[in-house]
């Protein structure tokens, strides 16, 4: 089943919308301990069609107030939901081989820092990955049980900080997103003193098992579900999260289609569809100096 969205806008500033062949979406966020997502918590979308009919257009509303709405994704054995996120803008286009817009959705601070998060996404997918030659290194465990790791990469450094990144596939069970939203959900909800982000372990299958997350050693963490086409956006590099780069790099700055990319789709038929159905999370936790500077991790 391919995904779908709608948005319902109910702060009366544009229309709702809908999207009915949503080839992409990424949610990227990045939360810092005691403080939350401050803003930092975006969703994109990518709808693209034929081009013999024109998709319906998206109203973002006169100068003013930003749209403020529902947004859900549904289809593939998912449904997520996500009430009082903004529409901030939308990037609408054509090639010779399809019409297409990029829209962005953030939840700003005063929703994402002052109480949980009003989403829900619900993931029914149930594939998992088989055992690998890795045995039990690299499975890692956020509290559903030992799953193997797509991916992981490390920057250690003897002043600089320290920098874990998992890649995983994102299925019912062990979630990155889902974590740390709780997590976030936990510390905004209290005031005062008691405003802390709660620690949390990451079993990872080797020494240091588990790697403990505190409010004390963790600078910040990003965290991103890519699927079909905004697989192939990138990561901000590790060596950029630690030589200047904060939260602001949980937005997207999309990349402009090449010259090229426009000239092939002249000689291509048939509008995209997303390529893999597969969803990717990525979580990049950035530690202070010193802190698991010593991970065995070859």
């Amino acid at each position: 089943m391919p995904l779908t969205a709608t948005y319902t806008p109910t702060n009366d500033v544009g229309k709702a919308v809908d999207f009915n062949n949503v080839t992409g979406y990424l949610l990227s966020m990045c939360m810092t301990p005691n403080q939350g997502f401050q803003g930092n918590f975006y969703i994109y979308l990518l709808d693209i069609g034929d081009p013999q009919y024109r998709l319906q257009p998206v109203d973002i509303g006169e100068s003013g107030p930003t749209p403020r709405g529902t947004l859900q994704i549904v289809g593939d054995q998912r449904s997520y939901k996500f009430d009082d996120i903004d529409m901030t803008w939308v990037e609408p286009g054509m090639t010779r081989r399809e019409r297409f817009r990029l829209i962005e959705f953030r939840y700003a601070p005063d929703v994402s820092d002052k109480v949980e998060l009003p989403a829900e996404m619900e993931n029914a997918m149930g594939s998992f990955l088989n055992q690998s030659g890795f045995q039990d290194d690299y499975k890692y465990d956020l509290g559903d049980g030992g799953e193997d790791l797509l991916g992981f990469r490390a920057r250690l450094a003897a002043r600089d900080q320290i920098l874990m990144r998992f890649s995983s596939l994102r299925n019912q069970t062990n979630s990155w997103v889902k974590k740390i939203v709780e997590v976030n959900n936990e510390q905004v909800t209290k005031e005062g003193t008691e405003r802390f982000m709660p620690e949390f372990n990451i079993n990872l299958g080797f020494f240091p098992d588990p790697i403990v997350v505190t409010k004390d050693n963790l600078i910040r963490v990003f965290v991103q579900e890519a699927y079909g086409q905004m697989l192939t956006r990138g990561q901000p590099t590790l060596n950029g999260l630690c030589s200047g780069l904060g939260a602001e790099a949980a937005r997207l700055d999309p990349a402009a289609l090449t010259p090229q990319d426009i000239l092939n789709h002249e000689f291509e038929t048939g509008f995209t569809r997303a390529a893999e159905s597969r969803t990717i999370e990525t979580a990049t936790f950035v530690f202070i100096s010193g802190q698991y500077r010593d991970l065995p991790c070859i």
